[in-house]
C-alpha cells in the first residue's frame, strides 16, 4: 500500500510539472508528501511482528487491525492527490478540507500501527508520548498553510524521536 501512495503521489506532481506550474506550495507538498511515507514505512516496519504472533488471539487482532492499515495508507496517497489539485486550483475544496484528506488518513495510520506495536510489543512511557505528540500535531496541521510539509516534518521527527528512545533503551539493556 504504501507503495501505491508513492505512486499516486509522483502521478499527482507528474500533472504538475507537465503543466509547468510549480511553486514553493507545490514544491513543499511534495517533500512533505515523500517525508511522509517514508516516515509511515519506517514506522511500519521498525520492529518485526513474527515473533510475537505466537497466539490467536494475538494473531486475529493483528490481521484485522491491517485492513485499518492498508486503507489508511491508500487514503493517504489520495489525500496527498487532492492537495496537489487544491494547491494547483484543479479541485473545487476549501483548503481546510483538501488538508483533511490527507491529515486525517496519517492520524489513523499513526494511531493503528502505535497500536499494533503496543499489541505485538509493548509500548514504553516515552514512546507513547512521542506517538501522542505526533498525533495532536498532525492534527492541527490540518489548519496550516502547509499541512503535508508539517505533516512529513512530525513524522520524520517522530522517526528520528523513535530511533532515539531505541538507542537509549539498547544502550541501557548493555
Amino acid at each position: 500500500m504504501l507503495g501505491e501512495t508513492i505512486l499516486s503521489s509522483s502521478i499527482a506532481f507528474q500533472a504538475v510539472v507537465n503543466e509547468r506550474s510549480a511553486d514553493a506550495t507545490v514544491v513543499l507538498t511534495a517533500i512533505g508528501a515523500l517525508l511522509t511515507v517514508f516516515s509511515m514505512w519506517w514506522i511500519y516496519f521498525a520492529k518485526p511482528a513474527a515473533e510475537a504472533l505466537v497466539s490467536n488471539r494475538v494473531g486475529f487482532v493483528w490481521g484485522y487491525v491491517h485492513f485499518v492499515v492498508f486503507a489508511s495508507a491508500a487514503a493517504v496517497g489520495a489525500g496527498v492527490a487532492v492537495v496537489v489539485d487544491s494547491v494547483t486550483h484543479h479541485a473545487h475544496i476549501s483548503d481546510t478540507g483538501a488538508a483533511a484528506s490527507f491529515t486525517i488518513p496519517v492520524v489513523l495510520y499513526v494511531a493503528v500501527v502505535a497500536f499494533i506495536e503496543a499489541l505485538t510489543h509493548g509500548l514504553p512511557r516515552a514512546r507513547v508520548i512521542a506517538f501522542a505528540v505526533a498525533l495532536v500535531l498532525v492534527a492541527v496541521a490540518t489548519f496550516t498553510a502547509q499541512p503535508v510539509f508539517v505533516t512529513g516534518i512530525v513524522l520524520a521527527a517522530l522517526v528520528a524521536t523513535n530511533v532515539a528512545i531505541t538507542a537509549r533503551a539498547t544502550a541501557t539493556a548493555r
